[in-house]
C-alpha cells in the first residue's frame, strides 16, 4: 500500500499532504502534458494511463476509502480507471476536456477563482456607472482606466495562468454554479433574505420561525446523516426551509382584504439604557409577535413616536404586514 501510494504520489509530483485541490490540479497539468493527441512520444499512451491511475487511486485515498477498501475491489476499480483513460487517450484533446469525467476535476480554487473575477468585473461596472452619474464624462472615462486596469490584473492572474484557459475558465464557471453547495449557499441567503422581509411581517413568533427555520432543519440533517442519506446539507438546510419560506411567500402574497392600525410606541432598551429599533406599542399590543416590531432603520424609527401598520389575514390564515410607515404626533394625554 506505501509503495503504491509513493509511486502514485510521485507520478502526479504531490506530497501525500497535498489537498484535494492539489491533486486535481496536478492531474489537469500532466493530462495536458501527456496526453496523446498533444503529445507525440512512443509511450505517451501508457503515461497517461497512469496519470489517471494515480489520480483516482489519490482520490480515493483523501476519500479514506483505500482504508478499508477490499483487495479485489481496488482491483476491479483499477481496471475500471484503465479502460477509461484508455477510451479518454484515443479521443481528440479538445473531446476529452469536454467529458463530464474531466470536468469534475474542477479544483475548488478554479472555481473561486471564477468568482471572484466575476465579483471583480460587477464591483468595475457599478464603480464605473457611479462615476458617471457623480462626476460625468471625466468620472466615465476615470473609471473606464480603472476598469482596464482591473481586468488586465484578472486576466493575469487567472486567465493568463498556463493551467487555465478560456474554455476551462467556463468551465469552472459552469462546474462552479452546477456545484451543491454553491446551490446550498445561495438557498440560505434567499431563505434569511424572506426570514426577514417576509417572516418578521408575518403574525407568528419568532420562536416559532426559529423551529421551522433552524431546529427542524438541524433535526432533519442529523436524522438523513444517521440514515446514510446523499446531500444532507442541501436537504436540510436548504430544501426544507426553501419550502417553508415558499409557504410565507404564498400566504403574504394572497392576502387581504386590508386593514388600516395605528399605534403610540417607545422603543425598547438594553440592560445598559441604550435604545434599539425594537418597539413597545401602547397597550402591549402585538408583544408576542417581535417581528412586526422590529426594524433596521434606527434613524426613522427614533425621529418618529406613531407606526401606521397595513394589515391583512393571508391565504394560509396567518395575517401579515402589508405595509408600514411611521410619523410624529403629539401624545395627548387623558
Amino acid at each position: 500500500m506505501a509503495a503504491t501510494l509513493q509511486l502514485y504520489l510521485n507520478v502526479l509530483g504531490v506530497a501525500e499532504s497535498a489537498s484535494v485541490d492539489d491533486i486535481k490540479r496536478a492531474y489537469r497539468e500532466r493530462a495536458k502534458q501527456f496526453h496523446p493527441d498533444l503529445n507525440k512520444e512512443q509511450n505517451a499512451h501508457e503515461k497517461f494511463v497512469l496519470i489517471n491511475e494515480a489520480y483516482e487511486f489519490l482520490m480515493e485515498y483523501k476519500a479514506g476509502k483505500h482504508h478499508t477498501i477490499k483487495i479485489q475491489t481496488a482491483d476491479e476499480q483499477l481496471k475500471e480507471a484503465r479502460a477509461r483513460a484508455s477510451a479518454h487517450a484515443r479521443m481528440r484533446y479538445k473531446a476529452f476536456t469536454q467529458t463530464a469525467y474531466y470536468k469534475s476535476t474542477a479544483s475548488l480554487a478554479d472555481m473561486l477563482d471564477v468568482f471572484i473575477s466575476l465579483a471583480s468585473l460587477v464591483v468595475f461596472m457599478l464603480i464605473t456607472v457611479f462615476a458617471y452619474k457623480q462626476n460625468g464624462m471625466g468620472g466615465l472615462i476615470g473609471a473606464l482606466i480603472i476598469d482596464i486596469l482591473g481586468i488586465a490584473v484578472i486576466y493575469m492572474i487567472t486567465l493568463n495562468r498556463n493551467d487555465i484557459t478560456v474554455t476551462r475558465y467556463l468551465h469552472s464557471f459552469l462546474y462552479f454554479i452546477r456545484w451543491r453547495y454553491f446551490h446550498l449557499a445561495f438557498l440560505v441567503l434567499i431563505n434569511i433574505w424572506i426570514f426577514i422581509k417576509i417572516g418578521f411581517n408575518t403574525f407568528t413568533s419568532t420562536e416559532a420561525l426559529a423551529v421551522v427555520y433552524v431546529l427542524l432543519p438541524l433535526l432533519l440533517f442529523y436524522l438523513l446523516r444517521y440514515a446514510g442519506k446523499q446531500k444532507p446539507q442541501l436537504i436540510s438546510f436548504g430544501l426544507l426551509p426553501a419550502f417553508i419560506s415558499l409557504l410565507l411567500i404564498i400566504n403574504f402574497t394572497f392576502s387581504g382584504p386590508q386593514k388600516h392600525e395605528t399605534y403610540y410606541y417607545h422603543l425598547a432598551q438594553d440592560d445598559t439604557g441604550k435604545e434599539s429599533t425594537l418597539i413597545y406599542l401602547e397597550g402591549d399590543v402585538y408583544h408576542e409577535f417581535t417581528g412586526v416590531r422590529l426594524f433596521l432603520n434606527f434613524s426613522e424609527v427614533i425621529s418618529h413616536n406613531v407606526i401606521h401598520y397595513q394589515t391583512a389575514t393571508g391565504l394560509l390564515g396567518i395575517r401579515v404586514v402589508k405595509s408600514y410607515s411611521f410619523s410624529r404626533e403629539p401624545i395627548i394625554s387623558d
